[in-house]
């Protein structure tokens, strides 16, 4: 009938679960939306759809309006005389969802990494999604009309996923998922990696630290690539020849932490290797990348009269986990030494 409301059309419900993987869980208060609104015009009941858009975003109403959400869903069957899920399964799926919830806020205080903490919210929507067959077939068996999709899109949502999707992926890739691909070998907690060839020498301080394929986080003219701290930093090797301007270099390192940590603070300090006249430059800058604590350092020991060894290292992980792991990340990169030095 012309001018009757419509609900959603139904469809597969690892649509809906790629959507709020590609908005990073953003969707998941919008299909919270549409589901109470579809539910509201089946069954007619007193509901306010527009405030469940703020649900998934605001952590306590979760306790009180997902036990209203069942109890819609539970009165929309009965009125279709649909089979409905046990009082046990909903039971079971109101438990799993809010402690997902609970584990998505707290993981960040536990130090999981970045990637770590996606891949727990990734399941956290799939707990959620669990309960769309239901809002499925309320609506499918709902005689109100439905709304068109173009392969089981509508044309908002796939200007959203053509854009999220890539945004997704870059996500992924720069969260560790890198590095976890890109991973040659592994090192144990103090173990020293020894290059005889270019004569220096790296102890790692914890067991979270591994080789990754050249050009991992360089442009591929990295001697070696090491990730550490679950990705949330990584260390890469550089050989400078003596045609290398030891002031201009240190300057440039500089000058990009300046460019890419907010409120960038550094600090340099020379000094000569023991027992030798060979140098050891030491930069230290320090700042914000995206509201996260940030480290980049700089450690340039000279190896002989015509090459140094260059660390470029950064860090960069959550507040809790700068405060636990700030210590090891420096020591690990502070131990590049000279082979000689490290004997």
């Amino acid at each position: 009938m012309s001018g009757s409301p419509l609900v959603k059309s139904p469809r597969p419900v690892f649509v809906d679960f790629l959507l709020a993987c590609f908005t990073l869980s953003l969707y998941l208060a919008v299909w919270l939306y549409q589901s109470v609104r579809d539910l509201k015009r089946v069954n007619q009941k007193d509901l306010t759809p527009w405030m469940w858009l703020f649900v998934p975003i605001f952590f306590i109403p979760l306790f009180f309006a997902l036990p209203v959400f069942l109890r819609s869903i539970r009165e929309c069957e009965e009125k279709l005389e649909i089979i409905s899920w046990s009082k046990a399964r909903e039971r079971c799926w109101l438990f799993s969802v809010l402690a997902l919830s609970v584990a998505t806020i707290a993981v960040e205080y536990l130090g999981a990494s970045s990637l770590q903490q996606l891949s727990l919210i990734a399941v956290w929507i799939a707990g959620f999604f669990s309960i769309g067959p239901r809002i499925n077939q309320i609506r499918a068996t709902s005689e109100l009309g439905k709304t068109k999709l173009y392969g089981a899109l509508s044309i908002f949502e796939w200007i959203v996923s053509i854009i999220m999707a890539p945004f997704l992926a870059f996500v992924l890739w720069y969260s560790g998922l890198n590095a976890i691909i890109s991973s040659v070998q592994e090192f144990e907690p103090g173990q020293v990696y020894s290059n005889n060839e270019h004569n220096f020498s790296l102890r790692f301080d914890n067991d979270q630290w591994h080789q990754v394929r050249i050009g991992t986080y360089s442009n591929g003219e990295a001697l070696m690539e090491f990730s550490g701290h679950n990705s949330d930093a990584y260390i890469v090797i550089f050989v400078q020849d003596e045609r290398s301007d030891i002031g201009d270099l240190t300057q440039w390192r500089i000058d990009e932490s300046f460019e890419s940590l907010t409120n960038a603070s550094c600090k340099e300090s020379r000094s000569f290797l023991t027992n030798s006249f060979r140098l050891r430059v030491v930069v230290i800058c320090e700042g914000a990348i995206v509201g996260d604590p940030a480290i980049e350092r700089y450690e340039l020991i000279q190896i002989d009269d015509e090459k140094y060894i260059e660390a470029y290292a950064y860090f960069n992980p959550t507040q809790t986990n700068f405060a636990r792991n700030r210590d090891s990340f420096n020591a690990t990169v502070s131990s590049l030494m000279p082979l000689s030095e490290s004997n």
